[in-house]
């Protein structure tokens, strides 16, 4: 390889990291810009059922938003987490966990979903996003993880795997701030 090819493959991968670096700053200030604001509300179909389920009727509890998809595997490494805390009945009464499939929609989708669920035991509150709750959070990739006071305020947004601690000390975080001082 001749010193002009080095330099051309050299500039390349630089240009290619300046432009993720670009990429995620601009995506981690969307995320921040959303943290504290209203929580954008849905209304979406639970997977084994033809309930409806709204954000809004969660209102006065803390809600623990899962995006994923069943082809993800850092998807599949943090359900069991969630798993957990929906299994915590300590938290049943202040907590509510919404588990947010993301797979492409079609015919097939409903009966993969169920089947994943069921095979790996997860028995949370699954909802079929149409694209329109991704969207109205901005989520970009997934696994994504979204927290939410109880009174509506978006407490954390973030893409990535979180452990079970993690998400417990969010979850206690967004109790905290959602109590009122004579609380």
């Amino acid at each position: 390889m001749n010193d002009k090819t080095k330099n051309l493959i050299i500039g390349f991968v630089l240009l290619n990291l300046v432009i993720f670096g670009v990429v995620l700053y601009f995506q981690r200030a969307e995320r921040s810009k959303a943290v504290g604001g209203e929580a954008p509300g849905f209304t979406l179909p639970v997977v084994s059922s033809n309930e409806m389920v709204s954000l809004e009727q969660y209102r006065g509890k803390v809600v623990l938003l899962d995006f994923w998809a069943t082809w993800c595997p850092p998807c599949r490494e943090q359900m069991p987490a969630v798993q957990s805390l929906a299994e915590d009945e300590s938290l049943s009464q202040d907590v509510q966990i919404l588990s947010v499939n993301t797979d492409e929609r079609g015919a097939g989708r409903v009966p993969k979903v169920k089947a994943y669920l069921d095979d790996n035991g997860y028995t949370f509150t699954t909802v079929l996003d149409d694209g329109r709750a991704s969207s109205a959070y901005r989520v970009s990739s997934i696994p994504t993880l979204v927290v939410i006071q109880p009174d509506g305020e978006l407490l954390h947004q973030q893409t990535g795997v979180h452990s079970e601690k993690e998400l417990r000390e969010l979850i206690a975080e967004a109790k905290e701030a959602g109590r009122t001082p004579a609380q």
